[in-house]
């Protein structure tokens, strides 16, 4: 890990003004994997998140970035 936020790719304004055919809230592993998985079947994702990026640790009770 870096330890350099990522920065958001697309804007608050952008994005409340663009059709969307799925949000998903919550960047843990598995709206991150919902997020990846809706656009290769052709749906526009949205994936927001409160925290930035990159975190110290994953998501999850039972995962850590060990």
């Amino acid at each position: 890990m870096t330890g350099e936020t990522i920065q958001p790719t697309i804007s608050r304004e952008d994005a409340a003004a663009s059709p969307w055919d799925v949000i998903v809230v919550g960047a843990g592993p598995a709206g991150a994997i919902a997020a990846r998985g809706l656009p290769m079947d052709g749906a526009r994702t949205l994936l927001v998140d409160q925290a930035p990026f990159p975190r110290g640790k994953v998501c999850g009770c039972c995962l850590s970035a060990r």
